[in-house]
């Protein structure tokens, strides 16, 4: 079993757009085989300061089997979500234990290639 983080590294727009974007991902995550999605808990905030919520924006926790398929299908999940939102200037940064890609709308044949590659270290 392996987690994934999923981050929102860029994205034009408000928190709450970072927000609704961030539960449309995982709820498109939760459709694959995947044991959980979860949002990523916040630290505790300031003293003296109101927190509106404990999780991190535009943050995901994914606890997935370590297979190829559900590597894969989690990453092209995680591309064409992207490619959905490429308006909003998103990137999403995708970090399984000290191993991380960074997907752009923009699909070329180098990210492709990148893609295989990170999949396959997943898998192992």
């Amino acid at each position: 079993m392996a987690i994934a983080r999923i981050d929102i590294v860029e994205i034009d727009g408000s928190a709450e757009d970072l927000a609704d974007r961030t539960r449309n991902l995982r709820e498109e995550l939760l459709e694959l085989d995947v044991d959980d999605v979860d949002a990523v808990a916040a630290g505790p905030p300031p003293p003296g300061s109101r927190a509106l919520d404990s999780e991190t924006l535009g943050a995901l926790l994914v606890t997935v089997q370590q297979s190829i398929p559900v590597a894969s299908a989690l990453i092209d999940t995680v591309k064409d979500w992207v490619g959905r939102n490429s308006s909003t200037g998103c990137t999403v940064r995708v970090t399984v234990g000290d191993k991380s890609i960074e997907i752009t709308g923009t699909s070329t044949e180098n990210q492709d290639k990148l893609v295989q590659q990170f999949v396959s270290v997943l898998a192992d």
